[in-house]
């Protein structure tokens, strides 16, 4: 099992994992936080048109580990781009220290 996917060098399953499971026929479980479209979005991308595979994407409302009180005082603390990144998940939010990111986001919604 990958945990946090996007933080780890991509070549890691192909080079090392893979072989490992081969000769097993074992199976490999990739879990994260998106950081932007990097190698665990592609894996996440394949795994919707790949047979054999199953990609999901859960938010924490969707799996409700967190308590909806919590819930709220995060909402209330935690204003902006990593929220919606970290907790959820949000593919489209911008990388920490991006320049700019913000406001590239605000000319897209705006159609520009």
């Amino acid at each position: 099992m990958f945990d946090e996917y996007s933080q780890q060098p991509s070549n890691i399953f192909t080079e090392i994992i893979r072989p490992a499971l081969a000769d097993h026929e074992g199976y490999a479980i990739w879990i994260g936080t998106p950081k932007g479209k990097n190698e665990l979005y592609r894996l996440y991308l394949r795994g919707k048109s790949e047979e054999g595979w199953l990609s999901l994407l859960m938010t924490v409302d969707d799996t409700k580990l967190i308590p909806e009180a919590e819930s709220r005082r995060r909402e209330a603390v935690h204003v902006g781009r990593r929220i919606c990144a970290g907790v959820l998940l949000q593919l489209r939010s911008s990388i920490k220290g991006a320049y700019y990111a913000q406001e590239i986001g605000e000319a897209r919604r705006a159609g520009a």
